[in-house]
């Protein structure tokens, strides 16, 4: 499923011959309801972030859970992840919406060199009570994503609709993470039928689209893949019902026992083999600071089709 060297090469090529030939350049964005996380300009940066030395990556974080004692590696403390939204903060990245990444990989637009995207997994309160104070104070947008079986008024460890829709009215994104959050939902089951394997998807891929529309109001795009597992079937399916993209998790093993091992995501990405980074207790902020990937360094263009612009048309 991943790119072959050959049709990454010519994707590349392709694209860093309208860029050098061209010189497009960014819009500005589309301007967003009123929230707390103000929307950035793209204008002087151009589309694709393709250069002659290389390209353009976009790093996306993934975090699940925050405790102040954390007792499993997806917990990180509140002082941890404050320290880690800081960093960005005050040093050189911009943190960008899902959307304007996903506008950035259809080239509607570039993005500034050092971009990065923030997310969460599941749906835990701690998204509420811990992080989404830390964000709003830095003013950094963010997307959790919600498998629908865990949200409940009656699990104190969850989001509910009522604090979700606070969320949603105020700037953060919500988007899909399932209806189960079970292990092996890409593949068929054994002794499962067809139809059978088809029922399933749907629920998992349409019941948390039509519920979030219902308590939000808002049609979401983007589905990340529990344990960052997907195939061709689920691929297809997710297309089927309307979404535009989905998100992996580096470490994950997908169709083919693939194990997805990219960092960054540059503008050919696949729009539904996202690659994000776990963000664990064990990371500290130098170990963070290492895993922010902005720019991939690769010759591309070395001036060997110059001779075809002297070419009569």
């Amino acid at each position: 499923m991943a790119y072959n060297r050959r049709g990454f090469v010519i994707v590349v090529l392709v694209a860093a011959a309208v860029l050098l030939i061209s010189g497009c350049a960014g819009v500005k964005g589309k301007p967003e309801e009123a929230s707390v996380f103000p929307s950035p300009s793209f204008l002087p940066y151009d589309k694709g972030g393709i250069r002659p030395d290389g390209y353009q990556l976009v790093t996306i974080l993934t975090y699940h859970d925050i405790r102040e004692k954390p007792r499993s590696p997806m917990q990180i403390t509140p002082e941890a992840f404050e320290e880690q939204m800081a960093y960005l903060k005050n040093s050189d990245f911009q943190v960008i919406t899902l959307e304007d990444f996903f506008e950035f990989i259809n080239l509607k637009h570039g993005l500034p060199e050092k971009s990065v995207v923030i997310t969460f997994d599941d749906g835990w309160r701690a998204v509420y009570t811990k992080a989404y104070p830390i964000l709003k104070k830095y003013g950094l947008p963010a997307t959790v994503f919600i498998y629908t079986d865990f949200i409940s008024p009656y699990n104190r460890g969850a989001l509910n609709w009522k604090i979700l829709k606070e969320m949603s009215d105020n700037g953060i994104d919500v988007q899909v993470h399932s209806k189960t959050h079970g292990m092996g939902i890409p593949w068929k089951k054994r002794g499962e039928t067809d139809a059978d394997f088809r029922k399933r998807l749907e629920q998992e891929l349409l019941l948390p689209k039509k519920l979030i529309k219902q308590h939000l109001g808002k049609d979401p795009k983007y589905i990340a893949y529990p344990y960052g597992q997907f195939s061709r079937a689920l691929i297809k399916a997710a297309r089927s019902y309307g979404y535009e993209g989905g998100l992996t998790v580096v470490g994950a093993k997908v169709e083919g026992g693939v194990i997805m091992t990219k960092r960054g995501n540059p503008s050919f990405v696949n729009p539904f083999e996202i690659n994000r980074i776990q963000i664990l207790s064990g990371t500290s902020l130098e170990k963070f600071k290492r895993r922010l990937r902005s720019f991939e360094r690769r010759k591309i263009y070395e001036g060997q089709y110059d001779h075809l612009l002297e070419m009569p048309l």
